[in-house]
């Protein structure tokens, strides 16, 4: 079902028009879900920020949003799924917080394993999307979109 995404709008369509678009859904939840109740949520303390890769926080079963944005991405990264970084600022106007958002058949999905909702964020004063690099030579972030 999700080869669609490798494709352009074409597949999209024809995805949405045969109404796949809840199935695909029902598989971003699942990763969402996954993280979400697999793994404790511990912010890092301030000044000792650490980011783990996917195994190192499989391995010790805690983590903070970075940790599981990262692991996010990578699944949806294995699925074939396109997918961006979201970096918030709330109150003070700092960046403080990153989930990940996933393209939709319909639109974006939120893929936030620390807040309570699949498919929800919180109020944020503001943002910037960043798509990870697809070159597999480079590691870390793209351009911003």
């Amino acid at each position: 079902v999700l080869f669609f995404f490798q494709a352009k709008d074409g597949i999209r369509n024809l995805v949405r028009s045969r109404g796949l678009g809840d199935v695909y859904k029902r598989q971003l939840k699942n990763v969402w879900a996954f993280i979400k109740y697999n793994l404790k949520y511990r912010a890092d303390k301030r000044g000792h920020e650490r980011i783990k890769s996917p195994g190192a926080l499989f391995d010790s079963g805690v983590g903070d949003c970075k940790s599981y944005s990262i692991a996010t991405g990578a699944i949806l990264r294995a699925l074939g799924i396109p997918y961006r970084y979201r970096f918030a600022a709330y109150d003070r106007g700092e960046y403080s917080h990153v989930y990940v958002v996933a393209d939709g058949v319909d639109g974006d999905v939120v893929l936030d394993s620390v807040y309570e909702h699949f498919d929800a964020e919180h109020p944020y004063r503001h943002i910037q999307d960043i798509r990870p690099a697809t070159s597999p030579a480079v590691n870390g972030i793209g351009a911003a979109t």
